[in-house]
Parts: structure tokens; sequence; C-alpha cells
């Protein structure tokens, strides 16, 4: 909850509270927040990676995180969970 009296303050403690890859402005009532990279055009790889290959690399990046890895899903004879 914003408890400043004044709209001005008000992209100053946003880029507190989200850092500073946003950019905020304010416009009379119209505040506007934006990616700081929010014109990079997003390029596809080059190739798509073998399923085998994609999740040796999601393991390792959420391994890298300190995520644990959750225990595997029982696809046979299982049926689906409630």
């Amino acid at each position: 909850m914003l408890t400043t009296a004044d709209p001005a303050e008000i992209p100053g403690l946003l880029r507190k509270a989200l850092g500073p890859r946003w950019n905020f402005t304010i416009d009379g009532t119209h505040l506007d927040i934006r990616h700081r990279d929010h014109g990079t055009p997003y390029h596809s790889p080059r190739r798509t990676l073998p399923w085998p290959d994609l999740l040796a690399l999601l393991e390792s990046a959420f391994a890298d995180q300190g995520v644990p890895e959750p225990p595997a899903y029982p696809f046979a004879g299982a049926g689906r969970p409630n």
C-alpha cells in the first residue's frame, strides 16, 4: 500500500521495490511502467534442442538455483491426480 501523498514519489518507490530494470513515468494521473529492454527483439534459438538435451538443460538450471528435484510422476497405470 502506498502511503505517499506526492505522486512524484511513486516512480522512486517503485524503482526501489522492483529494481533498476524498470522505467517509470507519470503523466498527470497516468503511470507508465516499461521494462528497460522492452524494445529488444526476441530471437528464437537457431536450432531446436532434442528433448533429452532440453530436459537436461532445464534440470541443470534448476539445480544451479538450488531448486530440489520433485519425485517422478508415475504415468503408467497410476491414473490422473485429483
